[in-house]
C-alpha cells in the first residue's frame, strides 16, 4: 500500500530546528527550500497562466448567477467541460490547478 504522510510546511521547518548540525548555514537553507516548495495543489489565475500541457484540470468557474469547481478540459486555447465536451461560453473559468492523483485502492 502506497502510504502519504502529509504534514504542514511549518512542521517540517520547526522539526529543522530540533535538528543538531554543525553548520547551521545548512538549516537555513533547508527552511528555504521548504518554503519554495509549491504546494500540490496550487489554484493558478487564468489572467497570470493558463495550463502549458492539454488535459484535464480542476478549475474554478464562474457566471452571473455562480461559481463553482469542476473538471475541464483545456485544449491550448480554449476551456471544455469535462462531461459533455461542449465550450465553456456560459461561464468564465477563474483559476485551474492540477488533478490530484488518481486513487489506487486499499492493498489487504
Amino acid at each position: 500500500m502506497k502510504e502519504t504522510d502529509w504534514i504542514s510546511r511549518q512542521a517540517a521547518i520547526d522539526a529543522i530546528d530540533g535538528v543538531l548540525m554543525e553548520d547551521e548555514q545548512y538549516k537555513v537553507w533547508l527552511k528555504i527550500a521548504i518554503k519554495n516548495v509549491p504546494s500540490a495543489q496550487q489554484w493558478i489565475l487564468c489572467k497570470d497562466s493558463q495550463p502549458k500541457e492539454e488535459g484535464e484540470y480542476l478549475v474554478w468557474w464562474s457566471n452571473a448567477y455562480t461559481s463553482a469547481r469542476d473538471v475541464a478540459v483545456w485544449d491550448g486555447e480554449n476551456w471544455w467541460t469535462a462531461d459533455t465536451m461542449s465550450l465553456c461560453m456560459t461561464a468564465e473559468v477563474d483559476a485551474w490547478c492540477e488533478l490530484p492523483e488518481p486513487y489506487e485502492g486499499v492493498e489487504e
